[in-house]
This record gives structure tokens, sequence and C-alpha cells, in this order.
């Protein structure tokens, strides 16, 4: 049975992570298999990091202590002259003496009146450079916690460490996915994140303008072509996609005006980004979709885009004419400089835009043109 007690109270622990709106249930679980009346899961550094969380039993009594009675808290004081650290568990019998307890007020008005007794108290860190108590109260009289009881808490410990470390890295996921979403919403560039299956699970403003014109997304979310001839090209582009590779980009007729410039994107990678990408998508597996209007003027030229990138505007102009297939010793002839110069700024280019190869950088200005330029197909 105690086997059993402990294995339903790591469950909830575990639930707790994935959802903090348990951590009530888990820490009444955690309270029943150590004998306590009641926990509490308390910050202590920094205090943000992590819930504040009262067990059921416990709430009456946390609404006395923060309407006054925090302090007068002995054992807050009594515990700062202890090399506090992670992992230490602490017991009211190594704070204070029975004398002490028997006549101290924060003991004997306030914990006796809410019908609690002594505590023990462990330190947790969430693996983020977060620390918290977890803090456990055993009813009024009935002595102190036993041996078997604090091997419980040591049991638990680690669980309830691993839950926190899960919060709070969902809690940064949650945090990036906010942003990039309000990123996202205001870019110029229209992006479709859609699932493995090709559902579309976010349509940020540019693209919503777009759907119903060359696009469109049926009531069960997918994404199709409206001309029924553009489909199997929309379904290849996203097909390799899907499997891994960008794929695009691909001039998508409309029934009227000018066609949609579609690149696709694999969500899937490392780093917090494509986490938050993935999480966006509802998988892995999921798909970014740039859409933009053809149709609509660009301002900036590749030039310009090449600038932003961080090139000098010497550099810059080096690099779109050798990315139209120009050479070296063309680019020396058309800026009337040595063909020295021009190897030195390609070497520069290269190292600003991390690029090893001259085909790399065909490749990236062919990208640029192929959107930013008012005479573009």
């Amino acid at each position: 049975m105690a086997e059993t007690s402990l294995l339903a109270c790591i469950d909830a622990v575990c639930a707790a992570g994935l959802d903090p709106e348990l951590w009530p249930e888990a820490l009444g679980q955690v309270s029943k298999i150590t004998g306590s009346v009641g926990a509490l899961l308390i910050p202590v550094f920094p205090a943000a990091a992590i819930p504040f969380v009262v067990s059921e039993r416990l709430e009456a009594a946390n609404r006395d202590y923060a309407s006054g009675w925090a302090h007068h808290d002995s054992r807050v004081h009594a515990s700062h002259r202890l090399a506090l650290r992670p992992g230490l568990l602490i017991t009211d019998g190594a704070l204070f003496t029975p004398e002490e307890i028997a006549r101290d007020p924060f003991y004997q008005d306030f914990l006796r009146r809410h019908g609690l007794g002594l505590g023990a108290y462990r330190l947790i860190p969430d693996g983020t450079g977060a620390l918290a108590s977890i803090s456990l109260m055993r009813g009024f009289g009935c002595g102190a916690f036993e041996a078997a009881e604090l091997l419980r808490v040591e049991q638990v410990s680690g669980h309830l460490a691993r839950a926190l470390h899960v919060n709070a890295r969902f809690a940064e996921a949650r945090c990036l996915a906010g942003d990039l979403e309000e990123a996202i919403e205001h870019l110029g560039t229209g992006l479709i994140l859609l699932d493995g299956r090709g559902r579309a699970r976010f349509v940020n403003a540019p693209a919503r303008r777009l759907l119903g014109d060359g696009l469109s997304v049926d009531r069960d979310g997918c994404l199709a072509a409206r001309l029924p001839a553009e489909r199997p090209r929309l379904a290849g582009l996203l097909a390799a996609a899907a499997s891994g590779q960008p794929s695009g980009p691909l001039l998508l007729a409309r029934p009227q005006g000018a066609p949609l410039h579609l690149d696709a994107l694999p969500t899937r990678g490392r780093g917090a980004t494509a986490d938050a990408l993935s999480a966006a998508a509802g998988t892995r597996d999921g798909i970014m979709l740039l859409v933009r209007d053809t149709a609509r003027a660009t301002p900036a030229g590749t030039v310009d885009q090449l600038r932003q990138l961080g090139l000098t505007l010497a550099e810059a102009r080096i690099a779109d004419l050798i990315g139209q297939g120009q050479a070296p010793a063309e680019a020396a002839d058309a800026f009337a400089i040595s063909i020295a110069t021009v190897r030195t700024h390609l070497k520069a280019i290269n190292a600003k835009l991390g690029l090893s190869r001259q085909g790399e950088l065909v490749a990236l200005v062919m990208r640029l043109s192929a959107w930013t330029r008012a005479d573009r197909p």
C-alpha cells in the first residue's frame, strides 16, 4: 500500500510538471505519503520564477499568515543561521529546542490555532537557477516527523525538481512563442504555419489578407490553391518541405492578377526558435509557408537587402553582380577596380554572411532578387 501511494504521488507530481494547475493536487499527495496535513511550494529565488502553491488543507492558515503573521515567523529568522543549499532538508527540531517551541508565539498562537504542529522543509532547485522550498506541516500534537516519513521526502524530491524544471522550460517556451507570434504578426511577408497534415495552425495578418485570392483554407483547416491546376504544384511544394528540405520558390497562379510567390521550410530543428515554431504548428514535422504578393511593389532592391544583412555599399554592389553570374574580372571592370580588390571584398562578404563558396552567394542573391525587385516575373 505504501509503495502504491508513493507511485501515485510521483504520478501527480509529474502531471503538475506538465500542467502547473495540478500542483495543489500534487502537494496533497506529497502530504499524504509524508504524514503531513498539508504542504506548500514556496519560491525562494527568484520570487517570480516558481509558482507559490498551497495545498487545500492549508489555505485558511496561509491567508492568516499573509495578513500579518509572516512578520513573526521565527522559522525564517532561525533558518538564516544555517548554511542553506539546494537539497538541504530541515526540520523544526533542527531550528529550536522543545522548550523554545513551547514558548514561541508563532507555534503556540498561530500554528496551534490552525491545528498545525511541527514542519519539515526541503530546498529544491529547478535546474535553471531558481530555488523553491517544499514545506510540510504535521498536525498539532502529532510530534516530529519519523525517519520513514523524511525518507519519503527524499524519495519524492528528485521528482519535484524535475517537475519544476519542466514548468520552467514550458514557461520559457510560452514566452518565446508569444514574442515570436507577435513579431510574425507584424511581418511584411505572409506566413502560414502548417501541421504535418497540411492544416493551417497559424496565419499572420499579411497572409490572411491573401487568403481567398490564390490560396484558401477549408473548414478542416487544410490549405489549397484556388485554381485546380495549381493544386498539384502546391502539394509538391509542401511535400518537399515535409520531407525536411526547404522548397521553392513557387509562383502560384491566381484567378486574377500576378501570381503569389511561395517558399516552404520545415520547422523541425534544434533550438528555442525551432521549438516555438514546432509548438505553434502542433508538431515537430510542421511547415512554415512564406507567401508574398508579386503584384505589390517592393521598395528595397537586392543591394538594399544585402546592406541590411551587414554589407557595405561597395560589398553589396559586388555581391549583387557576382550573384547575377558575373565573374570577379567582370565585376572589377564594371566598378573600375582591381581583381584583387574584388577578391578582398568577396572575402569580407563571405565572412559577414557566413558563406564558404561563391555558389552559396549566387543562391542567396537569386533568392533575394526573386522577390525584392519590381521587375520580377
